[in-house]
């Protein structure tokens, strides 16, 4: 008979970054035992999560599992019995070990690996869920890893989980299972809403779990359909007052973490602060209040914010939004008192005092950083031929903030406070914009820096950093990245890519080579760069759906200009289905096949050449060449593949009446040459050998 079986925690204020995380271990952990018992065929299940709670229905469960038959290796024949066919010690002890009953196995022999073996079919009886459920949710529940672990006691017992558990429900359809787990008797009821409904709410049915509590225990179960809840809620009062509202999906994330029955009210500030920087207001409220912003008509952050609550008795709601008011009201204060602070300092003195901050104790201080920094941003502008005036300044004020009163107090506001603080001091909006978006892409989704000289200051400052700490030993292992530098990479790939910023990164990790030659501590450091860029690409471009082996057939020169790959990618695509594809392929990988591994000589004599194919092959090879070069250098790239099939009849003569690897050393050296220099001009565009022809 198959059922549903409903296993529900409840607990003391669950930590709301690990709320999915445990939702998952969980539901993934029961679910594999159940498998493995055999309880379950399929994984057929709906897993829940709220501040108080982790729960599973669990549906198709059987209550007893399938008899199973093993086969059982024993002992060698001739170890299995002695001369009066009695057991031998050694078939005695196999048996106890295996727990086995002597006079209920019998015995067979079966040839393994040359050997005559003793063998056993045994039978093992059905397991029973009710005297298997209570190890596998205490197992599943102490297998899941945490930082730490709280202690403490259920009648006298000492326990430990992330946090104390107060009621365990597990019903199997009507029935309660009537268990001890936790030093707690199990139950067929559960709790409601801790502020709305703190009672019992008994539970008549597991299929029936999440109805009943949403209608008797004002509690939303479900993660998702609490996180919707609040997107409409928040759509709803915004849209009511005539404003929008812009909520981040791990704000959404870490509101719907934090209540089990969201209401949402709006609030509102001083109408002063708004002369604060719109990125420190939005901090205030979203990073350490989590609220969330809202804008007027004009898209200017408003005074009026949206508080979500978990907390539904509408007599409380003033109560609510005066508490909440009051509670950022001191923050708004302080931000205001150290931006007017800020506002009054002198830059150059700001400036100054980088000397004496630490960037690095292996590297020195932020001052030279910043001076690295110009000078990278210098090299880069020589190399796009552009002013360099204006970035230089920018770049020499990119780091002041660092000593300004506001970064000290709202550290992610870096680069942002030291753009406005420039435009306050009448600097150049090329300069201020540039100091104020160098930071940006601050994640993958982030805005990129708008203009050139933002572009190229942000360059700068990544390949500063990713350069320097590289350089020094320090890059990112496993999932720790303390300094930021996957972050870097992909800001410096998002840039060249998206704004189209033609820089060769294999150059200029040699330039920097050259000129930070006192800061390098490790051995390999231009490999390792690169193939750190290169994992960062392929990361980067796998995450917009491109098939891998499109990725490898370009990543030979990828790095040599990022701002063509876009157009690359898609003139790869329009040749997987053009007229052009079967024949191109089926001659690049032939060539690929033959010269792989085989010593290629650098030049061959024209006279050496045996027939005519080859010498006209030879003679056509320096106009493709040419015209090849010229398509690429004007980004015509479709073009190629027409320049290089043209060749493709000395080819295929070649392959067809003469042998490529023959006696005649010359011959085959020659050939090997020819056939080299065909698989060369497709490589000046890609390698594509690499691709996969789905038709074949």
């Amino acid at each position: 008979m198959k059922n549903c079986l409903l296993v529900e925690i409840l607990t003391e204020e669950l930590p709301p970054n690990s709320l999915l995380y445990l939702q998952k271990s969980f539901s993934t952990s029961i679910l594999e035992k159940l498998v493995n018992l055999k309880f379950i065929k399929e994984k057929n299940f709906k897993s829940y999560i709220t501040p108080r709670r982790i729960a599973v229905q669990i549906f198709d469960v059987t209550t007893q599992s399938d008899e199973e038959s093993q086969e059982i290796k024993l002992v060698p024949k001739e170890l299995g019995f002695d001369d009066n066919n009695e057991p031998t010690v050694a078939l005695k002890k196999k048996i106890e070990k295996l727990k086995l009953d002597y006079a209920k196995l019998t015995f067979i022999e079966k040839k393994i690996g040359g050997k005559i073996i003793l063998t056993t079919n045994f039978k093992y009886p059905p397991k029973i869920l009710t005297n298997e459920i209570s190890s596998i949710i205490e197992d599943s529940l102490t297998s899941i890893k945490f930082i730490k672990d709280m202690n403490y006691q259920v009648g006298g017992e000492n326990h430990k989980f992330i946090r104390p558990i107060r009621n365990i429900l597990i019903i199997l359809d009507k029935t309660n299972l009537n268990l001890k787990l936790f030093g707690l008797q199990t139950s067929a009821f559960t709790f409601g809403h801790r502020q709305q409904n703190f009672k019992k709410i008994f539970i008549d049915n597991a299929i029936n779990y999440q109805q009943k509590m949403e209608e008797n225990g004002r509690v939303i179960v479900d993660y998702e359909e609490r996180k919707n809840k609040i997107t409409q809620l928040l759509n709803s009062v915004s849209s009511e007052h005539k404003l929008t509202h812009f909520v981040s999906e791990k704000l959404l994330g870490d509101i719907t973490s934090l209540c089990e029955w969201p209401m949402v009210y709006i609030a509102e500030f001083n109408n002063k602060f708004l002369n604060l920087p719109e990125e420190c207001l939005i901090l205030t409220m979203e990073i350490h209040q989590k609220y969330i912003s809202t804008f007027d008509k004009e898209k200017k952050i408003s005074n009026k914010f949206l508080i979500v609550s978990d907390n539904t008795n509408p007599k409380n709601k003033d109560r609510i939004i005066k508490g909440n008011q009051k509670v950022i009201l001191p923050r708004l204060d302080d931000a205001n008192f150290f931006y007017n602070k800020d506002l009054n300092a002198d830059i150059e003195s700001m400036n100054s005092k980088l000397e004496k901050v630490t960037y690095h104790n292996k590297i020195g201080s932020q001052h030279e950083r910043v001076q690295r920094i110009v000078e990278i941003s210098k090299l880069i502008c020589s190399e796009l031929s552009l002013p360099s005036e204006q970035i230089t300044k920018a770049a020499q004020f990119c780091k002041f903030d660092l000593t300004s009163h506001m970064v000290g107090e709202f550290p992610e506001l870096q680069g942002s406070i030291g753009g406005y603080l420039l435009r306050n001091k009448n600097y150049d909006e090329n300069v201020y914009k540039a100091v104020q978006e160098h930071y940006h892409p601050k994640h993958a989704d982030d805005e990129l820096p708008s203009s050139i000289n933002s572009q190229i200051l942000a360059l700068s400052d990544k390949l500063e950093i990713l350069f320097i700490f590289f350089s020094i030993g320090i890059k990112p292992t496993g999932d720790k990245d303390p300094f930021g530098l996957r972050r870097a990479a992909l800001g410096i790939i998002r840039i060249c890519y998206e704004k189209q910023i033609e820089i060769d990164l294999d150059k200029f990790i040699n330039i920097l080579a050259d000129k930070y030659k006192k800061f390098i501590l490790v051995e390999n450091l231009r490999h390792d760069l690169l193939i750190f860029f290169k994992d960062r690409i392929v990361y980067f471009l796998k995450s917009k759906n491109i098939r891998y082996d499109v990725i490898d057939s370009i990543m030979d020169t990828a790095l040599r200009n990022l701002s063509v790959v876009k157009l690359k990618l898609d003139v790869i695509n329009k040749f997987l289905t053009s007229d052009y594809k079967s024949s191109y392929l089926e001659m690049t990988k032939r060539i690929e096949n033959i010269v792989k591994n085989k010593n290629i000589p650098d030049q061959i004599q024209f006279e050496t050449l045996e027939t005519d194919c080859e010498k006209n092959l030879y003679n056509s090879i320096p106009k493709v060449k040419e015209n090849v070069l010229k398509e690429i250098s004007n980004h015509n790239y479709f073009s190629i593949f027409s320049e290089i099939l043209s060749v493709k009849e000395h080819v295929n003569f070649m392959f067809d009446n003469l042998l490529i690897i023959s006696e005649n050393k010359i011959n085959t050296l020659n050939r090997l040459y020819l056939l080299n220099a065909v698989l060369q001009l497709s490589n000046y565009f890609f390698n594509s050998t690499k691709l996969i022809d789905e038709n074949k």
